[in-house]
Order: structure tokens, then C-alpha cells, then sequence
């Protein structure tokens, strides 16, 4: 799969590309399939420290204006990389990024695309977002393979959380959500493949306790800098919302384990009850939508 994620890269319609491959930490024959590429990529091998440290270590050898990123097992759309540059030079320097969408492929067959999965309907092919912290302090987003970001927002924030191993990428998000209002493309310029074996999707979901005990620290930290920043007073209520949301969450799947047949039953009609108040609330007036406009000089 690295070697289809690579020649994805390789085929991009925009050529001013620069390709680092970090290996944290293989034991397969990874090493072997990358010397094929020569001078066309740059390969850094380290002991495995995890996918914040992994990225960050790209991001401190790369030299362009514009970071990208694609994990080992997905694929990106020819255009996707031209087309993100062009939308960031007609927005300006104040756009610290540019979001697009993608297909997600599962092995059952099932297709969706992650704005699907994030309750995002814009109402323009490609512009400007406006709202993205308000959206993002209650619904996760699939990012990482998504995302183009300048290089010096991303030095400004410090990159990915190395104490994360999972949810990293979503706590950059919310940082990334403060620094103004994103722009994005609604057409899926990325493949990304969904429970494909050893991804660090599945990783992550195979431990819900974990994932839930991250996304409360992740939340946490996020509704701590929203209530010092005056600037983000207007997130207060978005972010005790999602924060409760997890913490129920948690608390459920708890009760759910106990040994007690009896608690442990309670336990999962309280994680049914919380899937269903999370579809009551996307259908709600209260849910946030997304705040578009279109770029002036883009076509629409």
C-alpha cells in the first residue's frame, strides 16, 4: 500500500512537490520497496515513536510553504495538490489552510465521503469556511489526508501533539480552528481506505476506552483555551456540549464492563441512548452548519 500511496504523489497534476517518507519504525520489507524510488523521495527511517512524532519530523525536514500529508495506506486524486495551492493563493496569507474532501472505502463495500461523516453540506464547490471551531468543538472531522497547511501556522502551533497516539490529528484540528476561517474544496480529491489491516484507524477504534479517555483530553484542553481567549467566548457552550458528550459516552461504556449483569445492561442502553441523542442533535436546529462563501475569481 505505501508504494500506491507514493505513486499517488508522484502522479499529481501540481510538480513542485517535495516527497518525504518517514518509516517509524517498520519491521516488514518497507525499506526494500522505497530504495525503488530513488532520488524521487526522501526517506527517513526512525525507531517507532508514533504518528504525531512521525508527521512532525516531516514537517521540521520539509522546505515548502505548503505541508501535505498522506498516511501509508490511502491515496490521493491527481488534482488534489494543484488544486489546494490555487485555492490558497487566491484566499491570501491569512488562510492558514485549505480543507478537501474524500471517499471513504470500506471492506464491506460501503462508500461515503468524510464531509458525509461530519455532518458538512456547503453550499459552494469551493470557498471559504467561516465557522470551523464551532463545528469542530462537538463533531470530529477526518483531517489529516485532507488537509493542506501552510508551513508556518503549522511551526506557530507546534504540529501534532506527541503525547497523542490516537485523536492527534483531531487535536490539531480544533488549534488549527482558531487561526481563522479554513478554505475547502467539497469535491473528494482523496481515497481514503477504511479498516485496511494495521491502520492506525483501526488501531485507534479497537480500544474505545482509550479513544473515549483521549477525546476527553483532547476536548478538555480545547474548552480550557476557549475559557481564557476572549476571543473565543462564543465556543463556551459548543465545547461543554461535545466536552459532556464523551464523558457520558465513557461513563456508559464503563458501567457497561461491570460485572454485574444488571449494570452492564443499563451500561449499553445508556451507549444506545447516547447514539441516538447524537442523531437527534445533527437534526436539530441547534446543530451548527457550515458557514460558506464562494472566492471571488474562482469558478463556482
Amino acid at each position: 500500500m505505501v508504494c500506491e500511496a507514493i505513486d499517488s504523489v508522484l502522479q499529481q497534476t501540481y510538480s513542485k512537490i517535495e516527497i518525504i517518507v518517514v518509516d517509524d519504525g517498520s519491521t516488514d520489507d518497507t525499506q526494500q520497496r522505497l530504495r525503488a524510488y530513488g532520488k524521487s523521495a526522501r526517506v527517513i527511517t526512525q525507531d517507532n515513536a508514533g504518528p504525531s512524532a512521525a508527521r512532525n519530523r516531516g514537517i521540521e525536514l520539509s522546505r515548502g510553504e505548503i505541508v501535505a500529508f498522506l498516511d501509508s495506506d490511502d491515496i490521493w486524486k491527481p488534482t488534489k495538490i494543484e488544486r489546494q495551492v490555487r485555492l490558497l493563493q487566491a484566499v491570501g496569507r491569512d488562510v492558514p489552510c485549505c480543507l478537501c474532501n474524500a471517499d471513504v472505502h470500506h471492506r464491506d463495500g460501503r462508500m461515503a465521503t468524510s464531509f458525509d461523516y461530519a455532518g458538512l453540506t456547503p453550499t459552494h464547490r469551493e470557498g471559504l469556511w467561516s465557522n470551523v471551531a464551532e463545528i469542530l468543538a462537538t463533531q470530529f472531522l477526518m483531517f489529516t489526508q485532507m488537509i493542506a497547511v501552510r508551513r508556518s501556522v503549522l511551526q506557530k502551533l507546534g504540529g501534532f501533539n506527541e503525547g497523542l497516539h490516537v485523536l492527534e490529528d483531531y487535536d490539531l484540528a480544533l488549534r488549527l480552528s482558531t487561526q481563522g476561517e479554513w478554505a475547502y474544496i467539497s469535491d473528494p480529491l482523496v481515497i481514503y481506505r477504511g479498516e485496511s489491516p494495521g491502520s492506525l484507524a483501526v488501531t485507534g477504534q479497537s480500544d474505545e476506552w482509550r479513544l473515549l479517555e483521549r477525546g476527553i483530553e483532547v476536548r478538555q484542553r480545547f474548552s480550557d483555551t476557549v475559557h481564557t481567549d476572549p476571543r473565543l467566548r462564543f465556543l463556551r457552550h459548543s465545547c461543554v456540549h461535545g466536552l459532556e458528550a464523551f464523558k457520558r459516552q465513557l461513563r456508559a461504556l464503563e458501567r457497561s464492563r461491570d460485572v454485574k449483569w444488571s449494570q452492564a445492561l443499563l451500561g449499553r442502553c445508556a451507549l444506545r441512548m447516547e447514539h441516538y441523542r447524537r442523531a437527534l442533535y445533527r437534526r436539530s436546529p441547534w446543530y451548527p452548519k457550515m458557514k460558506v462563501s464562494p472566492v471571488c475569481g474562482l469558478d463556482d
